[in-house]
């Protein structure tokens, strides 16, 4: 397994810890695995300018990496660290508007809505137990379940305490990648 952090330019780390926010997703230092990232924005064809080097990583300390390597995996840490943020939700519609949207549209938006601030990460405490978090395989399944999961889009991690991990010099990346994409500027 390699991980990689893919970037525009060459990053320089210092030690440092990234504070949680109230974000779906957690800041920290993000990496990919196996070139899981590159190749989904190559399909997709997402930001290709920031994929011009990328830097190995190496996780120094296991023992404070959450590892999440089955969606039984997904559904534990979702159960554990998820909060029902739901109730906090107010609909701008009546409940006669949400239904003929439903009914035009085929889906209840503020329902889904709801479903996905059901099971809301508070990444603050997940950083309180852990220093980072790796997800290998990526389940796609589990995207259209959980808010948090949403936005991964691929195998890979997240490290906020970045005395846990080590990267490699900078390299460009391999040749022909990103060019003659839009926005690739190469």
């Amino acid at each position: 397994m390699v991980y990689r952090h893919w970037s525009s330019r060459p990053v320089r780390l210092t030690g440092r810890t990234y504070p949680q926010s109230g974000h779906p997703k957690p800041n920290g230092f993000w990496f990919d695995v196996d070139d899981s990232w590159k190749e989904w924005c190559e399909a997709a064809r997402f930001r290709p300018e920031r994929l011009r080097f990328f830097h190995e990583v190496t996780l120094l300390d296991l023992s404070r990496v959450l590892f999440l390597k089955t969606a039984e995996d997904i559904d534990r840490f979702t159960r554990e660290y998820g909060h029902d943020l739901s109730t906090h939700i107010e609909p701008l519609q009546g409940p006669e508007a949400r239904r003929e949207f439903a009914d035009r549209y085929g889906c209840d938006l503020f329902g889904d809505i709801r479903r996905h601030f059901s099971s809301y990460i508070l990444w603050g405490e997940v950083a309180k137990r852990h220093a980072g978090i790796v997800i290998h395989p990526y389940i796609p399944e589990r995207s259209a379940t959980y808010l948090w999961y949403a936005g991964w889009n691929c195998a890979g991690g997240c490290v906020w305490d970045l005395a846990v991990m080590g990267v490699g010099r900078a390299r460009p990346a391999p040749p022909g990648f990103g060019r003659n994409l839009p926005g690739s500027g190469i």
